[in-house]
């Protein structure tokens, strides 16, 4: 199985597009972390985990119509603490 490159933060998936990658102090593309949680080499909000999951449970509902509100949390509960930014 390929790994997919994801955001450590939020998780959302960057492979190939580093228009979405944040950026280090230097203004360089940082491939760990999105634009949205990491931008000039510093975190873009001081959030707890609980916090990350609640914000990216519509993300991952409008991303996969299959899902819904209770199944995205439980999924991000699991899945957003093994991401870097979280151990």
């Amino acid at each position: 199985m390929t790994k997919i490159n994801s955001c450590q933060s939020c998780g959302m998936p960057l492979a190939g597009a580093d228009n979405l990658c944040g950026t280090n102090k230097d203004g360089s593309i940082n491939k760990q972390y999105c634009n949205y949680c990491y931008q000039n080499g510093e975190f873009t909000s001081n959030l707890s985990l609980e916090e990350m999951i609640e914000i990216c449970i519509p993300h991952v509902v409008s991303a996969d119509k299959e899902m819904n509100k209770e199944a995205a949390k439980e999924m991000l509960e699991e899945y957003l603490p093994t991401l870097e930014r979280w151990k």
